[in-house]
């Protein structure tokens, strides 16, 4: 939609302002939301590895499983 006023419309020095950091901060948050998405999937990968290991293995220092 920025893109097309920027190719119908002739904006002013501010106008043109606004509308460039709208694409910008679109960009920018489509790059957070591709980020964020990463990091859900790696911490449900990384829940599921816990929940299927001891917590004696991951806790070798404990003095015993059920600890």
């Amino acid at each position: 939609m920025a893109y097309e006023l920027l190719a119908k419309e002739q904006p002013m020095a501010i106008d043109l302002r606004f509308i460039l950091a709208v694409i910008k901060i679109n960009g920018d948050l489509e790059r957070i939301g591709d980020q964020s998405m990463g990091i859900a999937r790696r911490t449900r990968r990384r829940s599921i590895w816990r929940r299927s290991i001891s917590p004696w293995i991951l806790r070798p220092w404990a003095s015993s499983p059920a600890a």
